[in-house]
């Protein structure tokens, strides 16, 4: 009975896991940085939720992804607020991919959330078109002129190439981050450091779960590590983007983990535990 009545209710996770984190953030990095991972940490656990459902154990899941965002966040050093709300943006259209169409939903929070994550960071760029292609293909009414929103995306994805290519000061304006390049070696060290053992196969276990999830969310979810590593590359630190990205996969993994114990007042337990695992690499670091 008591389950029952919290999995009604464990939409709470959300916003508390967004004040908890900002409040360990507050006391490192001030305010404004606290407010923007405040509000990434929240988007990480409504994108668990959106994978996982409503159940205890994905409450708890998704807490110990906002936590695990939190702490790769501050141990890549940079705390930007800029790629923290961009990262939270980004998660938002992820998570608004995951729920299912239905025909009284709309297409435009997942359009705008793209559209403002790409303003703010390049490495969400190609969330637009593929918004843009779920609003053309899906069950809601839309004018003649809604194949502008993929085209549109098509050329901005074009543009973000360019920069990164061509012109990387553009590319460092767009992002607000100096050039500082790294190479793909050293920065999988530097990540796979940030996350620790059990993060690392939480991460991948996670990643190869959410791929599974629709075409339209394994294209956005590659599409979203692609820049988000890219991103991290040209600045040469770990970004808001990746862990973002990371948390939320290690989330969906001990979620989908506790979900095999069958005793349902097992799974928060379970769930709980893992998370702690995967957590406490990065969280020891910050000590």
């Amino acid at each position: 009975m008591l389950q029952r009545m919290l999995a009604a209710r464990t939409w709470w996770v959300v916003p508390v896991a967004g004040v908890g984190c900002g409040a360990l953030v507050a006391a490192r990095d001030g305010w404004i940085a606290a407010a923007a991972c405040a509000v990434l940490a929240a988007a990480v656990a409504a994108t668990v939720r959106s994978f996982g459902g409503a159940s205890v154990g994905v409450a708890a899941a998704a807490a110990s992804a906002a936590v695990l965002a939190t702490a790769i966040v501050l141990v890549g050093g940079n705390v930007s607020a800029r790629d923290a709300v961009a990262a939270a943006c980004g998660m938002f259209v992820v998570a608004e991919l995951a729920r299912p169409q239905a025909v009284d939903s709309s297409p435009w929070p997942a359009l705008g959330g793209a559209w403002l994550a790409s303003a703010l960071a390049p490495a969400f760029v190609a969330l637009i078109p593929i918004a843009g292609v779920r609003w053309v293909r899906g069950p809601w009414p839309r004018p003649r002129a809604a194949i502008a929103m993929p085209i549109a995306g098509g050329v901005l994805i074009a543009a973000a190439l360019a920069c990164y290519a061509l012109r990387p000061s553009w590319w460092a304006a767009w992002s607000h981050h100096a050039v500082h390049r790294i190479g793909l070696v050293q920065y999988a060290e530097t990540l796979g450091d940030a996350l620790g053992p059990a993060g690392v196969v939480a991460a991948i276990a996670g990643l190869a779960i959410a791929v599974r999830a629709g075409r339209t969310i394994a294209v956005a979810i590659v599409a979203l590590a692609v820049g988000a590593i890219a991103n991290d590359l040209m600045a040469g630190t770990i970004g808001a983007p990746i862990a973002a990205l990371t948390a939320v996969s290690a989330g969906v993994a001990v979620a989908r983990l506790a979900a095999i114990v069958r005793i349902p007042s097992g799974q928060p337990v379970v769930s709980a535990c893992v998370g702690a695992l995967v957590v406490a690499t990065p969280a020891l670091l910050l000590i």
